[in-house]
């Protein structure tokens, strides 16, 4: 298991509102140029999902049904979208573990 204070992948972000991610093995924070940053615990991400286009896309959903779209470069997008899935995939491992 990965250290929870480590990153497991971070990007810069382009766009107005978001200007960087850290994907950590416990939670996903997005870093804001202006205002809060936005932290979304692993046990909240309902689905993720990328889009490519001339700029790649990662789409977070969170079970309380709030999208948060990070904008990278088409190089990246991959590389994101494995480190939310990964991060995902253990926090599920963890829970069947507890129970």
């Amino acid at each position: 298991m990965h250290s929870t204070d480590t990153s497991l992948f971070a990007t810069p972000c382009l766009g107005a509102t978001i200007a960087h991610v850290d994907v950590f093995a416990t939670h996903i924070r997005y870093e804001q140029k202006l205002g809060r940053d936005i932290t979304v615990a692993t046990d909240m991400i309902a689905s993720v999902e990328k889009c490519l286009y001339e700029y790649g896309f990662v789409i977070l959903t969170t079970t309380n049904r709030r999208r948060i779209i990070c904008m990278v470069g088409r190089n990246r997008v991959d590389a994101l979208y494995r480190a939310i899935c990964k991060a995902q995939r253990s926090e599920e491992r963890i829970a069947d573990v507890l129970e």
